[in-house]
């Protein structure tokens, strides 16, 4: 969904700008865009992110949480899985 996130990050959320065809898968399962993006996540990677819209935040924002907790030895794996799932969704939504 986010195709940049320039000064997007704070400690520990990332706000998505999202993709016009991801919205509308999401809204298509009567899901919110930041929870479709984290479970597709979540199903593809094992990699748990938490939909901000679970926090009431503004309509529209689409982001997620995230506390980042594996070993420190595994921490780039994790983000590898990020990255390539990321890639990936943004190919499949644009």
């Amino acid at each position: 969904m986010c195709a940049r996130c320039e000064n997007a990050c704070s400690s520990n959320a990332c706000f998505l700008a999202c993709l016009e065809k991801a919205v509308q898968a999401a809204l298509a399962q009567n899901q919110h865009p930041d929870f479709f993006y984290c479970m597709e996540l979540l199903e593809q990677t094992g990699v748990v992110l938490v939909p901000g819209s679970g926090f009431g935040e503004k309509d529209g924002t689409f982001h997620f949480r995230t506390t980042i907790l594996p070993p420190e030895n595994k921490i780039e794996d994790v983000v590898a899985l990020l990255r390539t799932f990321h890639l990936t969704f943004l190919k499949k939504y644009q």
